[in-house]
């Protein structure tokens, strides 16, 4: 199923950067449809933007990123910024959200460092330091799972620290 992008989506996007703002690319972000990576030349700069649409993206999918990133900015945290909105599809014909692009690449480097492994862990700290109450685009999602791996990996630390506590008392479990 190939999704095409609609000129009414375009155009509010164009829009929602400017009055005089045109949009001179459009590529899949991920290599296929939505979200789109879009550059937009906005007076005597340019902008690389974030475009969602519902499609391959579900309606609830749109409106969850939506109330996802408000939530990021009521908090600082470092996360794309939402610029505009339209979760009715009433000007884009589908709900949609367009948002700022942060830099980088979705390649994985092939070592990670370990200064960048401390920079994604203190990001992570920080998104798990906010208390989050569920609201209505943003529900509890409590999922069923087959395997619990966060427990698992404290079940194997605490074998491996007790393992080796008992080496180094000279007595074996």
């Amino acid at each position: 199923m190939r999704q095409r992008l609609s000129e009414s989506a375009l155009s509010w996007a164009a829009g929602s950067v400017g009055a005089d703002a045109r949009i001179v690319a459009v590529k899949g972000l991920r290599g296929g449809p939505s979200p789109w990576w879009l550059r937009v030349e906005h007076g005597a700069t340019t902008h690389e933007r974030v475009l969602r649409v519902a499609g391959w993206i579900q309606p609830r999918q749109i409106a969850t990123g939506a109330a996802a990133l408000r939530a990021a900015e009521e908090h600082g945290l470092p996360a794309p910024r939402m610029i505009a909105a339209d979760l009715d599809g009433r000007v884009t014909g589908v709900p949609a959200t367009l948002e700022t692009a942060l830099p980088g690449t979705r390649a994985k480097p092939a070592k990670a460092s370990a200064e960048r492994l401390r920079e994604v862990g203190a990001a992570i700290a920080k998104v798990h330091a906010i208390p989050l109450d569920p609201r209505p685009d943003l529900p509890l999602r409590v999922r069923p799972r087959t395997y619990d791996y966060a427990l698992g990996r404290r079940w194997a630390m605490l074998y491996h620290a007790t393992d080796q506590t008992s080496s180094l008392s000279g007595t074996s479990t």
